[in-house]
Formats: C-alpha cells, sequence, structure tokens
C-alpha cells in the first residue's frame, strides 16, 4: 500500500510540474468520433492528465484587477463559446462562469482564470493546469483575426487542449524538427517583427540565427516570437501527413509575427506549394471540433479501451485509494 501511494504522489507530482506554464511561453503569441471521422488536429500528448474534468470548464475573472476582468471580458465570453457550439461541438462540452462563493484561492486547482489586458496580449494555458489554468485576453478588434471575439474563441480552444495547426510536426520536415516529407509552409524568418533584435542578441554571442529559425525550442529558449510558428514538439498530431486545415481557428495568419514595412504587413508564413497567402479564421472548423470531441472522449461517456482512466475517474481501480489518500492534494 505505502510503494503505491509513493507511486500516485509521484505520478501526481510529475503531471503537476509538467502542467506549470513557463511565465515568459506567450501560448498565442473538435462531430462526435464514431471511428470513421476524418482523423486531425493537434492537441496535447495526454488526454488522461490534460482534459478538464466531465468536459466542463468553470471560469472566474481576476479578482485583483478592480473589475476590469469581469467589465470588458463578462459579454464576450458566452459569445466565443457560441462560436463552437455552433460550429457543432458535442453539447456535453461545458462552460460557466463561477460564482463568487466558488472563485476562491480555495477552489484555484479547479477553474479557468480570467485576466484582462489592453496591451495586445493574448495568451493561455493549454487544457487543464491543476492551480495554474489561465487566459490573459485583450479584447480589442485591432489584432489576430481582427475579431475580438474570434480571438478569444482560439485562446479558448487552447484552454480546451488544442494548440496550433500551423505548428503541427507532420506539416514541417526534419530541418525545422518536424516528422514530415514536404514543409507545407515557407517561413520567412527574416519578416519576423523581433528577427533584428534577436540577431543582435546572438551576434555578440557568435552565433548566428540558423538554429533559431528552424526550431522551436531554440526559438523559445532565445525569446524568439518565432516559436509560435515553428513546429510544436508538445503536441499529438492526428492530422494526415501533409494534409492542412486551412479553415481551423487554430492556424494563424500570413502576417503573424511580422514587422512592417512602408506600411505594409510583411508575410511570415505562405502556402510552400504556391507561394500563396492565407489569413485567420474567425470560426472553428469541422476539424477542430472531431479533435476536441476525439481528446474528451473519456470525458464524454464515449470510452475508449486505448485511453486509461484518471485514478479519480469512475472506472478507475485505484479511484477509492487515490481519494482516500490524496483528499488535499493539488493534483485533485
Amino acid at each position: 500500500m505505502k510503494s503505491l501511494l509513493q507511486l500516485l504522489i509521484g505520478i501526481c507530482l510529475l503531471h503537476y510540474v509538467l502542467s506549470c506554464p513557463d511565465p515568459d511561453f506567450d501560448y498565442s503569441s473538435i462531430q462526435q468520433n464514431d471511428g470513421s471521422v476524418q482523423k486531425r488536429g493537434y492537441t496535447l500528448k495526454d488526454r488522461s492528465w490534460n482534459v478538464w474534468p466531465d468536459a466542463k470548464i468553470i471560469y472566474c475573472f481576476d479578482p485583483t484587477d478592480g473589475g476590469l476582468a469581469k467589465r470588458y471580458l463578462k459579454p464576450l465570453i458566452p459569445k466565443a463559446w457560441d462560436l463552437w457550439k455552433a460550429a457543432g461541438l458535442n453539447k456535453q462540452f461545458k462552460m460557466e462562469q463561477g460564482t463568487d462563493d466558488y472563485c476562491t484561492d480555495a477552489n484555484r486547482g479547479s477553474y479557468l482564470l480570467v485576466k484582462y489586458n489592453s496591451e495586445g496580449e493574448l495568451v493561455t494555458t493549454p487544457g487543464y493546469s491543476a492551480s495554474m489554468s489561465t487566459t490573459i485576453l485583450d479584447p480589442s478588434d485591432a489584432i489576430g483575426s481582427g475579431s475580438g471575439v474570434a480571438n478569444i474563441a482560439h485562446e479558448l480552444g487552447h484552454a480546451w487542449g488544442l494548440l496550433h495547426e500551423h505548428q503541427r510536426v507532420g506539416l514541417w520536415t526534419k530541418d525545422y524538427g518536424g516528422t514530415g516529407a514536404t514543409n507545407m509552409f515557407t517561413f520567412t524568418c527574416e519578416n519576423m517583427a523581433d528577427y533584428e533584435k534577436i540577431e543582435a542578441q546572438r551576434l555578440a554571442k557568435g552565433k548566428d540565427m540558423n538554429l533559431p529559425c528552424h526550431y522551436e525550442a531554440v526559438a523559445k529558449t532565445a525569446r524568439f516570437i518565432a516559436y509560435n510558428l515553428l513546429p510544436d514538439q508538445d503536441g499529438l498530431d492526428r492530422g494526415p501527413a501533409g494534409e492542412v486545415d486551412w479553415d481551423s481557428i487554430m492556424i494563424y495568419g500570413s502576417t503573424a509575427g511580422s514587422k512592417t514595412v512602408n506600411g505594409q504587413r510583411l508575410n511570415t508564413l505562405v502556402k510552400a506549394s504556391d507561394g500563396s497567402t492565407f489569413g485567420y479564421n474567425q470560426v472553428p472548423s469541422e476539424g477542430d471540433i472531431q479533435t476536441l470531441n476525439w481528446f474528451y472522449t473519456n470525458e464524454l461517456g464515449d470510452a475508449s479501451k486505448n485511453v486509461p482512466v484518471p485514478f479519480w475517474k469512475t472506472g478507475s481501480k485505484f479511484r477509492g485509494i487515490f481519494n482516500r489518500k490524496n483528499q488535499n492534494n493539488n493534483c485533485l
């Protein structure tokens, strides 16, 4: 019994560490799966730990900002969530604003903290993260997709566990840390808004820009915003090799992260096939819906033999032990 408890606690602590978001990491900037639907989308790798229990997000507004988050974001979050519901998301998914007596430190591990800013930040912890789930939103229509509501819907996709479509490893070759046979995008690194700044920092250390222009992990370490465009190694790529969901709300447009020259935004990503550009999308695609429904298979009551049941869920033979021995553990 002691060894089992130690194992459970160890797994819990490991999850807690892996779920903690890097405070300097800008994470911004799915019909029911019956086995026959097209596989696509990009999610976090572990759908036993990173899903919101019972496919329900309770969100609470930042209590420390004098009411700004509630004032500016309360009307918009339901509208953004309506975009997902209108696109066909399983009706068992729920998003609800928490009551004042629920939105306390005692329950911090079970709700999504909503914070407001007016500096163009759109940042969200991907998936469920015990005591850490946070989204920072700027409701302006002047950034991202051109719609504050659509931008929030994109961030809600992250909150549920989706990653960026354009960062799927199967859409990039090994030259960029991907697994695909062909690059589906042409990336012009020099057009990134902070290219010259990062280049100067690296040249001062005797380094060039080759690695941060090709590998997400190196770009992230260098604090180079290209890490939001290059293939992300943290995801599970279920999409068909070489096929991009150009309609996904989780894909950036061609000018993402770019500098402005002579009053015009430059392109950072274009289609490798013909050099054409693509834009942001303001509604979730069918692929987005399919992917979220698949990611939450267990929570939606469509149990899969291939998905382990979390310790705290009904159906796990360890549930009783876990609940008795970990009543005050933050992993819950």
